[in-house]
């Protein structure tokens, strides 16, 4: 039993819970690169959540 244990790393980190995303909307923009999708999600994270929960969970 030498493996990694994934719940015991995370809470090393301080880390207790994990989003799962369940669908993502396919957004309305013609042409969308890999950085503006990142960008978007991002701001729509700084928008929804807490600073100290958006830090954690864009990290």
């Amino acid at each position: 039993m030498n493996g990694f244990d994934e719940k015991k790393y995370y809470q090393s980190l301080g880390i207790s819970q994990i989003i799962q995303v369940e669908s993502l909307k396919p957004s309305k923009q013609k042409q969308l690169t890999l950085s503006g999708l990142r960008q978007q999600l991002i701001w729509r994270i700084d928008q929804q959540y807490s600073k100290r929960l958006a830090s954690y969970i864009k990290g």
